[in-house]
């Protein structure tokens, strides 16, 4: 079996969107790559979404690493 890479997200507690659509602009427009995109306002689903996103945030996630070019940023002024 292999561990599904799903893209999902609940948008104002009203919509799901999942599939595997990269939420990034190289995804989008004439020369983007072939994606899928479901969105649904069930009410079953957007419940569904997130209860599960509740479980993996609470059980399933894991700190990462910082990414290598953070090293190169320097913090701005702190509001």
């Amino acid at each position: 079996t292999f561990n599904m890479h799903t893209k999902a997200m609940t948008v104002d507690g009203r919509m799901v969107l999942a599939g595997s659509q990269n939420l990034h602009f190289s995804a989008w427009g004439p020369l983007g790559l072939n994606e899928a995109m479901l969105a649904t306002t069930d009410p079953q689903a957007v419940a569904e979404q997130r209860a599960s996103f509740e479980d993996v945030w609470a059980h399933h996630s894991r700190a990462l690493p910082q990414e290598w070019w953070m090293r190169n940023v320097e913090e701005g002024p702190q509001h």
